[in-house]
């Protein structure tokens, strides 16, 4: 019965019983906090979009264009952008009409990786954003 009282390599047991513990539970809330964070930028950037498209009535192909450079540089990627667009063919909308803009894409990076060390599957992350705003445009 000396086993069962021999307590070496215990502290070395309790180790590895807490650390996999400690690092899921501060790399979670940091993997969540950088999907909130591209999200809150995409947001902002959808709410300047709909500013600039109240004022010319469509999303231009230049703006547009911006738009896509500007989420890749968020760490966007499979970029949709939908709504009153120049590049659907969509004619300027005048007051009193409303744009319309919605956005979607996936972040570069793979996001709750953490969570596969307690065997979950891998998520499948999409951000999106969407609004509509009253037209300015009168002529």
């Amino acid at each position: 019965m000396t086993f069962l009282r021999d307590e070496r390599g215990s502290s070395f047991l309790e180790l590895l019983l807490v650390v996999p513990i400690l690092v899921f539970f501060t790399f979670a809330p940091i993997e969540c906090w950088a999907v909130l964070t591209q999200h809150q930028y995409a947001e902002h950037l959808m709410h300047r979009t709909l500013s600039r498209m109240q004022i010319d009535g469509l999303l231009t192909t230049t703006a547009e264009n911006q738009l896509r450079s500007d989420i890749d540089q968020i760490g966007g990627k499979n970029i949709v952008i939908t709504g009153t667009l120049a590049s659907l063919g969509a004619q300027p909308v005048l007051r009193p009409g409303d744009v319309e803009l919605h956005i979607q894409f996936e972040p570069k990076f793979r996001p709750l990786i953490i969570g596969r060390i307690i065997g979950a599957s891998e998520p499948s992350v999409v951000i999106r954003v969407g609004g509509r705003a009253p037209s300015e445009r009168v002529y």
